[in-house]
């Protein structure tokens, strides 16, 4: 079985779980699949932990590929706060 890795990035409040434009298409993803409470910039799309990150974890592993997971955690507020949100 294949795997990929993807990155939860935390703060002291939240967390999201990114996922690239390019991932989004192959999993059959996209930005309008997440809530208002997701982020997105011109690479890809954090998705937030509650609810939009399974979104991500059910798309890839439908289509029979592990995830792997790797962790960026920073103090204080995350800059991904300032990015566009998804959703309406």
């Amino acid at each position: 079985m294949n795997e990929i890795t993807l990155t939860i990035h935390a703060d002291a409040g939240h967390g999201w779980l990114y996922i690239t434009n390019e991932q989004m298409v192959e999993y059959g993803l996209s930005k309008d699949n997440f809530s208002k409470f997701s982020y997105y910039d011109d690479k890809g799309v954090y998705a937030e932990q509650d609810v939009d990150a399974s979104k991500v974890i059910d798309a890839v592993t439908n289509k029979g590929i592990n995830i792997a997971f790797e962790e960026i955690a920073v103090e204080g507020l995350s800059p991904i706060r300032e990015l566009k949100r998804t959703g309406s």
